[in-house]
Formats: C-alpha cells, structure tokens, sequence
C-alpha cells in the first residue's frame, strides 16, 4: 500500500468517527429533552393531584363575597389550565378532554335553592308578622295603662274629696243642739256622700283590675319567666317552632349549595383522568 493511499483511509476512518459521534450526540440530545419533558409532565401531573384533592375538600364560606362556587370552578378551571400546558394540549387524550367537559358540565347551572328560600321566606314573614302584632299590642297596653294610671289618680282625689265632705258633714251633724235635731235640723245627711264614695272606690277597682289584666297580657308579650303562658302562648310556640325550623332550612340550603359531596366525587374522577395523561414511563 502506498503512502497517500494510507492517508487517504485514515482521512476517511476519521470522518466515519466524527460522523459517528455528531450522531450519538443528536441522539442523546434527543433524548434527554424527551426526558425532561416527561420528568416535567410527572411534576405538573403530581402538583395538578395534589391541588384537585384540596379541591375536592374545600368548603364555601357563607355570606356575600365569600368563597362559593364560582370561585371553585375559577381554581379548577386555572389548576387544569396548567396541568394542559404542560402536557401539551394536543398530546391531551380525548379520555381527558371527555372527562373535563363532562365534570364542568355538572356545575355549569346554580345551585336550585328555590324551595327552600320560598319556605323561609314565607315562615319569616309569619314570624315577622307576629311579632308585629306584638309590637302593636304592646304600645296599646303601655298607653292604656298610662290612660288607667291617670284615671286612678283623678278617681283617688274624687275619694279624698267626698271623705273630707262626708267628715264635715259628720262633724256638723255632732255639733248640731238636741232640740235642732228634733226638729230635723241636724244637717244634710251623710248617705248620699257614703254612696259616692263606695261609687268611686268600686270604679278605681275595676281600674285596677284592667291594669292586673293588661300587665298579665303584657307578660305574656314579653315571654315572662321564659315560658310562653297567657293568651299568647299559642304564638311563642310557634314562633319556637320557626325558630327551629329556619335553622332547618338555613343548614339544608347551606349543604345543598356546598356541593360537597359532588365536588369530592368529581375532583377524583378528574384526578383519574390526569393520571393517566402521559403516565408512559421515559423508557418507551
């Protein structure tokens, strides 16, 4: 063999090699993005788990502004939103996208909490209603009793009044001579005033009376000793009985727009599904 020809063969064994090394190079350069990418994959479909099994637990606050479902599917809907980009939307199975659509599509319409607000709207209104006519009733009986009070004060004066008559006319009577009285000039006589007196003491007592009778209503108003008597025990226990049963209902539509049980069944069927979104292993 000649000289050139020995260079021009090792030439070529060189270029075989480089060319053999540029290939390995691509290769694995090739590989291991497919394999970051995969490592990348199992990081966001860990994270996108963990987060769809806090939402699966989570609870709505109560009241205007608070956390409720709108939010809910706000945080499912950025959570997946993720999850998709780092998957690749177009490597997503349709298994996946199926799923999504389907869980979203429970909760797409609110929560029909008709019934039960009509119900406590129309015991609230029995309940306000009654204590209404508490109200009413209660303003009555102050203004009555301060109508007997003054008349009892009047009728008492009337009282002291015709004593004080009645005593002078006793007195004129004692001083009158013995002959004065035998002729039926002692002075005017006391029966009259006697009986004006029983008049107006019996009218202060039937005052009185209606005052007993008003404060034993207004007692019964007011729910004295914490037990409904009087005439309007009938209506303190109904209004234990709204009590009770707004309560009921204020619990019953609490579960119903919670939405617990739904949203925990429905976090693991999502969960399911994304377990499964490029679950290959880096060696296939």
């Amino acid at each position: 063999m000649s000289f050139g020809g020995a260079r021009s063969g090792e030439r070529g064994n060189k270029q075989k090699k480089a060319k053999k090394q540029k290939r390995e190079f691509h290769t694995s350069k090739k590989r291991t993005k497919k394999e970051e990418k995969v490592a990348d994959l199992a990081t966001a479909r860990t994270r996108v788990m963990e987060g769809l099994a806090h939402l699966g637990q989570q609870k709505f606050s109560t009241g205007p502004g608070g956390y409720d479902l709108s939010h809910w599917l706000k945080s499912l809907n950025l959570l997946l939103a993720d999850f998709e980009h780092a998957a690749g939307r177009k490597a997503l199975p349709s298994e996946y996208v199926q799923k999504k659509e389907e869980v979203l599509g429970r909760f797409s319409s609110p929560v029909d909490t008709s019934r039960i607000d009509s119900e406590a709207e129309a015991i609230a209104k029995e309940e306000s209603d009654i204590r209404s006519t508490f109200d009413r009733e209660r303003e009555r009986i102050l203004a009555r009793l301060a109508e007997l009070r003054a008349a009892k004060d009047g009728k008492g004066k009337e009282i002291e009044e015709q004593k004080a008559a009645l005593e002078e006319i006793r007195n004129t009577r004692k001083s009158a001579s013995f002959f004065a009285k035998l002729a039926g000039r002692a002075g005017p006589p006391t029966e009259p005033v006697e009986q004006k007196i029983k008049d107006l003491e019996k009218a202060s007592s039937l005052l009185d009376e209606e005052a007993l009778n008003l404060q034993s209503v207004r007692a019964s108003i007011e729910k004295e000793g914490g037990t409904p008597a009087g005439i309007y025990a009938s209506q303190w226990t109904r209004l234990d009985a709204i009590a009770v049963r707004l309560k009921e209902l204020e619990s019953e539509r609490e579960t119903k727009v919670q939405l617990a049980k739904e949203r925990e069944t429905a976090a693991k069927e999502l969960e399911d599904a994304v377990s499964k979104v490029g679950a290959e292993s880096p060696q296939k």
